[in-house]
């Protein structure tokens, strides 16, 4: 299973509002792959990040919590145009 697939079926499986970060995606990650397939596989956090920012260009439903601290948050929904655009939204970080 490749990494943005991973992320994508973690993610989903994930509550509203649930805040989660990048170290801990990349343990759960490292986790799986050595259960499942015995190869011990090291992303780097930069990968992950990247993965999350394409998936907040394309659906909206991740978002930083902290960005100094890479905290995300999920929403339930996948955000509109007008919610994902955060000068719009008066939500400018």
């Amino acid at each position: 299973m490749s990494i943005e697939e991973f992320l994508n079926m973690k993610i989903d499986k994930m509550k509203r509002g649930e805040v989660f970060t990048l170290r801990g995606l990349k343990s759960a990650y490292m986790y799986y792959m050595q259960k499942e397939y015995g190869v011990y596989k090291n992303p780097f956090d930069d990968t992950i990040g990247r993965r999350l920012r394409a998936r907040r260009q394309a659906r909206g439903d991740v978002n930083y919590f902290d960005r100094r601290r890479s905290l995300w948050w999920k929403n339930d929904h996948e955000a509109t145009q007008e919610e994902r655009n955060p000068w719009t939204a008066g939500q400018v970080m």
